[in-house]
């Protein structure tokens, strides 16, 4: 006789098996619900360029929030609510993921499953989460975060978002990657207002020192900069091969967040390598993944590297046990 552990449950008798409070399938990105059995209040992460979407099939029950399965009218609720509070801060996935939209969402009945997929062009470049779940004669409820997207897909990018102060990694420009694009998005402002001009020194989070880009890039011109920082594509600094400073630089680009007070400010900061300083252009100390929550705010769920390798290993089950 074999026993199969995965997660805490009662002894069962041979050859049966207990219904799980919920199963997580990673690769089929497929979490099914069993608000009959018991409260789930699960946590789960998306990952940009390995699962990108998420599929919540409720076994008993009826989805939370109800017009989850809405066709027109799609709506979810912040990350880590109860299932009454989310049926009541219901709102379009839209108030939580910058650019979501209702064609995201496949499926109008959650017994065979309710799909949102996050495209590669919206999926957020800073951490960002939303709710959903069923009901039943429990509750079953799932907080899915999206997580920051890695820099090996998005060298040269950063984008920012508010619920809290933010330092993102560094990113390095050189000769071979020389354009560097930043997003603070409809809902923030990149500063200091003339930042075509002018930049921040190194002081994330007190007030910004200003400094004329042409101290740190002697051959600066303002038509390096072009688009718009609140755009959905941003704003990008493109500096001409044959005007890279002679001896490494650093500034930061600072976006700050919607009134009213406090706003919220994401730092960038930026090192431009000299010509005869080899580089790969590239985000640094990716160990950091989201970048660096300041305390005393609140923000974004962090995820450990050990909890995002079981999200994803295809394999997590919890509250299942069998005996062969």
């Amino acid at each position: 006789m074999v026993s199969l552990w995965i997660g805490f449950v009662s002894y069962l008798p041979e050859g049966e098996c207990w219904a799980p409070r919920y199963n997580w399938l990673a690769r089929e990105g497929r979490f099914t619900c069993y608000p009959n059995v018991g409260e789930t209040d699960e946590f789960l992460a998306l990952s940009y360029g390995e699962v990108q979407h998420i599929t919540l099939v409720c076994a008993d029950g009826t989805p939370v929030p109800s017009n989850l399965v809405t066709a027109g009218n799609r709506q979810v609720c912040a990350g880590r609510l109860s299932a009454a509070d989310c049926q009541k801060g219901a709102a379009p996935l839209a108030k939580f993921v910058y650019g979501a939209q209702d064609d995201w969402f496949t499926g109008t009945d959650s017994r065979t499953g309710v799909t949102i997929t996050i495209p590669d062009k919206y999926f957020p470049v800073a951490g960002e989460e939303f709710s959903i779940g069923c009901k039943g004669i429990y509750t079953c409820m799932l907080t899915v975060f999206l997580q920051l997207r890695s820099p090996r897909y998005e060298i040269q990018e950063a984008g920012c978002s508010y619920n809290a102060n933010k330092r993102l990694p560094q990113i390095v420009m050189n000769q071979d990657k020389n354009v560097l694009t930043v997003m603070c998005r409809p809902d923030g402002e990149m500063f200091p207002p003339d930042y075509k001009d002018k930049h921040c020194t190194e002081t994330p989070f007190g007030p910004c020192l200003e400094r004329r880009y042409s101290e740190v890039l002697p051959r600066y011109n303002e038509t390096w900069w072009s688009g718009d920082p609140s755009s959905m594509e941003g704003a990008s600094l493109t500096i001409p091969k044959d005007s890279f400073p002679k001896t490494t630089q650093h500034f930061t680009v600072v976006c700050i967040g919607p009134r009213p007070h406090p706003r919220n400010k994401c730092v960038v900061p930026i090192e431009v390598s000299a010509p005869s300083e080899p580089g790969q252009g590239s985000v640094t100390d990716v160990s950091r993944g989201g970048g660096e929550h300041i305390g005393g705010t609140s923000g974004s769920h962090k995820v450990s590297t050990h909890q995002l390798s079981a999200v994803m290993s295809g394999l997590l089950t919890t509250g299942y046990f069998c005996l062969f």
